[in-house]
């Protein structure tokens, strides 16, 4: 089974022992889209950049896989942090593995029904990057803003 978790405690070095010894494209670092980013695997020194954002971001989100897997963790991670707006939380990180724009969509679809519900009280995701449009998700709404987007729940 494959899921999200906040990642905290015993995961964290698992994490980046992880991310040592796997690629990924870094879409978005320090809340700054990079639409041209490659796969790579992260040298010493972005490594620890990019895992210092993570575990110290409000809501480092990880897809971890089911204990029977040989995968540890799946193909997309995202870090969240609250906005200046009481109701707002923003992408600040964003790992994933191809396909790019696939797995970009499943990370910000996996932090918006983490993180915009009635447990948080969050209203709005503001994610700095643009994307494909997501379909097939009516009770999300999606308004474009500067050269992102911003995700939220559609009431009736």
């Amino acid at each position: 089974m494959i899921g999200p978790i906040i990642l905290r405690g015993d995961l964290i070095h698992q994490f980046k022992e992880h991310l040592t010894n796997t690629e990924y494209h870094r879409v978005i670092h320090n809340g700054v889209a990079d639409t041209n980013s490659t796969t790579e695997r992260f040298e010493l020194e972005k490594l620890n950049d990019t895992f210092d954002t993570f575990i110290n971001s409000d809501y480092p989100i990880i897809c971890k896989s089911g204990s029977k897997s040989t995968i540890p963790f799946w193909d997309y991670h995202i870090a969240v942090n609250r906005s200046r707006y009481d109701k707002e939380v923003i992408v600040t990180e964003l790992l994933v593995r191809e396909p790019n724009d696939q797995n970009v969509t499943n990370a910000v679809l996996m932090a918006f029904y983490m993180l915009i519900n009635e447990k948080y009280k969050y209203e709005r995701l503001v994610v700095p990057i643009r994307m494909n449009d997501i379909v097939g998700y009516e009770e999300i709404g999606i308004q474009s803003h500067k050269d992102g987007k911003v995700l939220f729940r559609k009431y009736a």
